[in-house]
């Protein structure tokens, strides 16, 4: 688990089990002027959804127990009131259905431009707070 240095006011948790794909959305996020913090595993996620209350998590299904989409069902089950963006390689519509019954409010199928992937995040959760005049922080 990794938190980002960066001083955004919006705090976001990235929870996928591969290290390349999480920092490279770290990054993205946090010049948009978000804070994040990462996991590998569903356990990790839930943890850091505890500790840090974040307003959006963004959630890989294929990843060490619980699953993506076991971690949503779980969230939404608790009445968790953050945003919940499936990010995963599976394509079917299938998968999309299932993630949006269990309470997800998005779903992007990797690989996907990171421009894309900033629009969706904005449109999910406001956008961060500048502060002293800088963007994001």
């Amino acid at each position: 688990m990794a938190v980002s240095p960066t001083a955004g006011t919006v705090q976001v948790v990235i929870a996928d089990d591969d290290d390349r794909f999480a920092s490279v959305v770290v990054r993205a996020l946090a010049r948009a002027g978000f804070r994040c913090a990462t996991a590998a595993s569903g356990e990790d996620a839930l943890r850091l959804v505890d500790e840090l209350d974040p307003a959006l998590v963004v959630l890989d299904v294929a990843m060490p127990a619980p699953d993506g989409f076991e971690v949503c069902r779980m969230l939404r089950s608790r009445h968790w009131p953050g945003r919940i963006l499936i990010a995963t390689a599976r394509s079917r519509v299938e998968d999309r259905q299932r993630a949006l019954d269990l309470g997800a409010d998005g779903f992007l199928t990797k690989p996907f431009p990171l421009a894309e992937l900033l629009d969706v995040v904005e449109g999910l959760v406001p956008p961060p707070t500048p502060v002293d005049g800088q963007p994001g922080g």
